[in-house]
């Protein structure tokens, strides 16, 4: 179970887990036990429910509001979607913590809108989910990684590599393994001074994807201990790029963000795009472009106000899209971030949802309204534009929070987010329903703010686009079932159990 330490004498929080067996015999060199199932087997079943998963429930298992302390980090996902033609591939890990770790993959068939399951497959799974992609030939790539729980001051030791800490899957339909990448030995083997893995998905979320011969993942880690603090491991993000074909590691670095609490991907052709929100180095979202596994130059698209290190960053990061049509690669990103300059609680306004504008390698300064803060200790200028304004209408009470971005159509984007309500006399925090817009790809509203579901919407796994509008997958932990849950471009909203 990871915890949070007080902060330092610098103005740093940093990130440990607690010591979870004493001086016992896992703290030796042994590798870490490798998955139960270690195979890709076929599931003979036509409903989700008989499928032996047991779903993450977003309703009732991550009610993490503007005001809660682990809202303040990212979340690894739990049911990751890949949308095809008249089907959506699924994985998704059980939260049966009795039968140990299981993952399963499945393919949900749309025939006119009736759903069901047309393949399942148990999976490998090392306990967390850190993410799926399908290639252009149909195959799929995921990886998975262990909760792991003893790490402290001195487990694992400097320069330790490790079995089984994450694996990379490369996989096809009929269920062969095309590759099996041990990470964290794999990495070592192919840049012996690369960092080693320990704690992956620590604070923050992860991401994998596929874009021509690449296969890029992006997870938090703990470092190796820093011996000027006592031991104490921070926390950042770690990439890994890895030759679509073979699973050879091509880098294993990309973004260099301490803390880095979010991350996100886009695929631009043949060439990815990384997102991150950190607290630290850089206090700001900053995005690079991967070229054949390459990152070039970090920029920052904003600066969260606040000091060097406050894990408050007072700021949710959403999505990053391109803009089609248009010269240069022009892209935006999507967050929820407060618009006064203080920073005295956890919460200090409003929420309101914001755009920054971005080309190649810079943001665009003509985009949105020029905002100075002070982050870091510096005076930096923000350009947002916002399209919400709770600070205006509710300042201090309305929130948007959850933020995703979604391409529909040409030069059209739906936007979902939660609102949440929140008395600073009382303290509490309600959940108001999830809610849409319609944009382009100047920011001008197309289809203005609707309440369009009662249901959450998932902080570790993305919406995706669907139908002609925007969608989500929640699990049902009575049922064992899942529901779709599709926003079509006019915001009407449909929501489908899946047998």
């Amino acid at each position: 179970m990871k915890f949070r330490v007080p902060r330092a004498a610098l103005a740093l929080c940093f990130i440990v887990t607690s010591i979870g067996c004493g001086d016992c015999s896992c703290k030796d060199a042994a590798p870490l036990p490798g998955p139960k199932h270690t195979d890709f087997t076929v599931v003979a079943t036509t409903t989700v429910a008989a499928l032996g998963v047991d779903p993450f429930d977003v309703d009732h298992m991550d009610l993490a509001g503007p005001n809660s302390h682990d809202a303040q980090y990212g979340k690894t996902p739990e049911i990751v979607a890949v949308p095809g033609p008249g089907y959506i591939d699924v994985v998704l890990r059980s939260m049966n913590d009795a039968e140990g770790p299981r993952a399963f993959y499945a393919r949900i068939s749309d025939t006119g809108g009736t759903l069901a399951l047309s393949d399942a497959k148990e999976i490998p799974s090392l306990g967390v989910l850190l993410g799926f992609a399908r290639a252009a030939d149909g195959t799929f790539y995921y990886a998975t990684g262990t909760y792991d729980d003893d790490v402290d001051a001195s487990y694992p030791g400097k320069d330790v590599y490790r079995t089984n800490v994450v694996r990379v899957y490369h996989f096809n339909s009929a269920g062969d393994a095309l590759f099996d990448v041990d990470l964290d030995l794999a990495r070592h083997a192919a840049f012996p001074s690369a960092e080693a893995l320990i704690n992956p998905g620590v604070a923050s979320s992860a991401r994998l994807t596929v874009a021509g011969d690449v296969v890029a993942l992006v997870h938090g880690i703990n470092t190796d201990p820093d011996a000027s603090l006592n031991g104490t491991r921070h926390q950042k993000a770690i990439s890994t790029y890895l030759d679509a074909s073979t699973g050879a590691i091509l880098h294993a670095s990309g973004i260099w963000m301490s803390h880095s609490f979010d991350q996100r991907y886009l695929v631009d052709g043949a060439d990815i795009v990384e997102l991150h929100l950190g607290d630290a180095y850089d206090r700001s979202i900053t995005y690079a472009r991967v070229v054949a596994g390459d990152a070039g130059n970090d920029v920052s698209v904003f600066n969260p106000k606040g000091t060097l290190g406050d894990n408050n960053t007072f700021t949710r990061l959403g999505d990053i899209v391109r803009i089609p049509g248009a010269t240069g690669h022009p892209m935006l990103a999507l967050y929820a971030t407060e618009r006064t300059t203080t920073t005295g609680s956890r919460i200090n306004g409003s929420r309101d949802l914001a755009l920054t504008r971005m080309n190649m390698d810079m943001r665009d300064v003509a985009f949105g309204t020029a905002t100075d803060v002070t982050s870091s200790g510096s005076s930096v200028t923000n350009y947002s534009l916002y399209l919400t304004d709770y600070h205006g209408t509710s300042p201090g009470v309305l929130h948007a929070e959850r933020p995703k971005l979604i391409p529909i159509a040409a030069n059209e984007f739906l936007v979902l987010w939660e609102r949440w309500t929140f008395q600073s006399a009382t303290m509490m925090q309600t959940f108001d329903g999830t809610f849409a817009m319609r944009i382009d790809g100047a920011g001008a509203i197309l289809s203005a703010a609707t309440r369009v579901s009662d249901h959450h919407l998932p902080r570790g796994d993305d919406a995706f686009a669907y139908g002609g509008g925007a969608a989500w997958l929640t699990g049902d932990q009575t049922t064992k079932q899942l529901t779709l849950h599709v926003v079509s471009g006019a915001l009407g909203i449909t929501e489908t159990v899946i047998p």
